[in-house]
């Protein structure tokens, strides 16, 4: 190891090996944990659309979603 290596290290301005990145093992770790988020959000966004969807009888009393849904479909 050269002088000023051995000076870098010494002052840390080199990570020693037990400073690693947190990227190695907490992006797979996390994956599982934003998957259920998501599906969890999409679910509570799709019953917020379909629960209304399904309870309005007429097309005069539907809610802002749905009516936008029908308006794009003509």
């Amino acid at each position: 190891m050269s002088p000023a290596h051995q000076h870098a290290r010494r002052h840390g301005i080199i990570a020693k090996p037990h400073q690693t990145s947190l990227k190695p093992w907490a992006a797979p770790l996390s994956k599982s944990a934003i998957a259920t988020v998501s599906v969890f959000n999409f679910l509570g966004a799709w019953n917020g659309f379909l629960f209304p969807l399904i309870l309005t009888l007429s097309e005069g009393s539907t809610v802002v979603t749905a009516g936008l849904m029908g308006m794009g479909g003509r």
